[in-house]
């Protein structure tokens, strides 16, 4: 279904929400069709780990994916400049 839209009519890029779960899919078309991936992240995901699971365990492994996306992306927009800044400390953020 997508390949045939994408190879006779592909976008000019491909935006996802990150994180989330599209950002698999996004990032495969992107690379496959080889279409520009934009990403804009909404949802401080590593913070709100240890308010909703009690633990810290899974922080770390979130900022390896979110590192991973963000490597992906021809642009990566945040909502607040905390956010930025925080994600460029930790991400392959320029």
């Amino acid at each position: 279904m997508y390949g045939t839209t994408l190879r006779t009519n592909p976008p000019d890029l491909i935006h996802c929400s990150s994180p989330g779960a599209l950002i698999w899919t996004a990032t495969g078309l992107a690379e496959k069709y080889k279409i520009p991936l934009v990403q804009s992240y909404h949802t401080h995901i590593p913070h709100y780990i240890p308010q909703y699971t009690g633990s810290t365990f899974l922080v770390k492994p979130m900022w390896d994916f979110i590192r991973l996306w963000t490597s992906k992306s021809g642009a990566f927009s945040v909502l607040f400049q905390t956010f930025f800044t925080h994600l460029s400390s930790v991400s392959t953020l320029t």
